[in-house]
């Protein structure tokens, strides 16, 4: 074997390690499992995203500068504008 130990019991109190009363003190009463599902549901109800329509992008399209510079640059080929510089590698994915 390529390692040699030794395993030594100290024996220690429940608040030096309060993992060690979580193992020796059992919760007996488990909770309700449909709270937990209540609980599931409400989530999945409530965190749905609102979808996004076609003319809310378009709205926000032309309130933000650098997706107006773009939007340019792609209908007419000048890439020049500093704003759209990152993007001009990949304007033959985006035209």
């Amino acid at each position: 074997m390529p390692y040699r130990f030794e395993l030594c019991f100290r024996s220690g109190k429940d608040d030096s390690n309060p993992a060690g009363f979580v193992s020796r003190h059992p919760v007996r009463n488990v909770p309700d499992t449909d709270s937990v599902e209540d609980y599931i549901n409400y989530v999945i109800s409530n965190a749905v995203p609102k979808a996004l329509t076609l003319e809310d992008v378009r709205k926000a399209t032309a309130t933000d500068p650098e997706l107006t510079n773009l939007t340019t640059a792609i209908s007419t080929g000048v890439w020049s504008k500093l704003s759209v510089t990152p993007y001009r590698r990949l304007k033959d994915e985006l035209a």
